[in-house]
């Protein structure tokens, strides 16, 4: 009696296996670290196939198979995403167009997610049939983008608001120091004032004029937020200046009992 048998080294593949089981360990490593998955959409047998990354991502039960048949795909999906979809595969397929989307989805267990996904067209004898692509959630980058462009609109809205307020309280301030300047500029013109009467008039129209270049200063700060704003250089008084000054700040320093 005897046995007859080969002896065939195998180590070659035990050692490609190894690396693509290592390989596939670390593509799932990378996908959970990553919030990523991989998918494919194969036209002509009308199979989408997904990695176990996107199935995590689609919120799919564990036990739910990688490959499903593309209309029954189609049917897990929500009216208009299905609408969306379907259209982006036509147009991949039809016209080579690669896919490249930011799309709210309702998923499987009833979570709303942003997912951002690209695509493209693969070719086989010349004519698409199927389309490799990977998505990522995007959800907490898309509400933040969101609640920045929120709080953008906000403060414009914001800044509007105060350039109006602005505007129309320099009206109001206007129209009775205009008053108030022009019965200085006229009580000014009497003759018969004495100097401590004229030099009290001086002073209110003085102060009046100095209040009226505040309120045009608070009017070009709002423009200054608006745009640029254009600077008149011309010559100034120093003297005269801190003679203005000093009727302005004149009557608050006595009370201070400050000398100037």
């Amino acid at each position: 009696q005897r046995f007859v048998g080969t002896v065939i080294d195998v180590t070659r593949e035990r050692e490609m296996l190894d690396r693509l089981r290592h390989s596939v360990e670390h593509m799932q490593v990378a996908e959970d670290i990553g919030r990523f998955g991989l998918w494919e959409v194969d036209i002509r047998e009308r199979v989408v196939s997904m990695s176990e990354g996107m199935r995590r991502l689609s919120r799919l039960p564990a036990d739910a198979p990688l490959s499903i048949p593309l209309d029954h795909f189609y049917s897990m999906l929500q009216p208009q995403d299905r609408a969306e979809l379907m259209e982006s595969h036509r147009r991949a397929f039809d016209l080579g167009e690669h896919i490249s989307t930011d799309r709210q989805w309702i998923l499987q267990d009833g979570s709303v997610r942003w997912h951002r996904s690209y695509g493209r067209p693969e070719l086989k004898d010349g004519k698409p049939w199927r389309i490799l692509g990977a998505s990522m959630d995007v959800t907490e980058r898309k509400e933040l983008e969101l609640s920045l462009e929120a709080a953008r609109v906000r403060a414009e809205a914001a800044t509007v608001a105060k350039s109006e307020f602005l505007a129309n309280m320099s009206h109001e301030l206007r129209t009775p120091l205009n008053g108030v300047l022009g019965y200085a500029q006229l009580l000014q013109r009497d003759r018969n004032l004495n100097a401590a009467q004229r030099e009290a008039l001086d002073a209110i129209a003085k102060c009046g004029a100095h209040l009226l270049d505040l309120i045009n200063d608070v009017l070009d700060l709002s423009k200054i937020e608006a745009g640029p704003v254009d600077i008149d250089e011309v010559p100034t008084d120093l003297a005269k200046l801190l003679t203005d000054l000093r009727y302005v700040v004149a009557e608050t320093a006595q009370q201070k009992g400050l000398t100037l």
